[in-house]
This record gives C-alpha cells, sequence and structure tokens, in this order.
C-alpha cells in the first residue's frame, strides 16, 4: 500500500531522472539509520539505474537526494574522492500534488 502511494505521488516517474520505466521505493533515510517505511516525506521513486547511484562511490558519482517534505526531494550527484566534496550537478524533483 506505502509502495503504491509513493509510486501514484511521483506519477510513475523516476524522481531524479524523470524516467517512466520499472520503479523501485527508496528509503532517503537508510532503515539501519533510523528511517521509517511509512514516512511518506522520507520514501522516494527512483528507477534502478537512480537507485543504484544512491549507494554509489563518491569518486563515480554518488546521487544524494534530499527530503524537502510534502513529497518533494532535491537530487544532487556528488562527485569527488569523498564524501565532503561539494555537489557536482543538481535538480529538483516535486510530485507533490498542486495547491
Amino acid at each position: 500500500m506505502i509502495r503504491l502511494t509513493v509510486l501514484r505521488r511521483a506519477r510513475w516517474r523516476c524522481q531524479a531522472c524523470g524516467r517512466s520505466a520499472a520503479l523501485e521505493v527508496h528509503h532517503v533515510i537508510k532503515r539501519a539509520q533510523g528511517g521509517s517505511d511509512f514516512d511518506l516525506d522520507r520514501l522516494v521513486a527512483l528507477c534502478p539505474p537512480c537507485h543504484a547511484q544512491t549507494d554509489a562511490p563518491y569518486a563515480r558519482g554518488r546521487l544524494v537526494i534530499t527530503a524537502r517534505g510534502q513529497g518533494r526531494f532535491t537530487c544532487e550527484v556528488m562527485q569527488g574522492a569523498d564524501k565532503w566534496v561539494i555537489r557536482s550537478a543538481g535538480s529538483t524533483a516535486s510530485t507533490a500534488p498542486a495547491g
């Protein structure tokens, strides 16, 4: 039920790149770090390539997603020798209903 809600909110598109492909639900805050399966503001729809990039080494370019609340997220690729290197590209994904 939660997964379907996240995918509908995303209008069946990856919230990082916009692809309409097979989608997965990503925890913005990993469960092991206190993330919840039920907090819709911390769950984002991603295509498999974007989802894989959320765990990529920073040297290769890691997709970092920041929850902005109400179904809005900022997606940035951070690249460099370690996680403290400043972002190299960014976009804002908003699939929250207008209003």
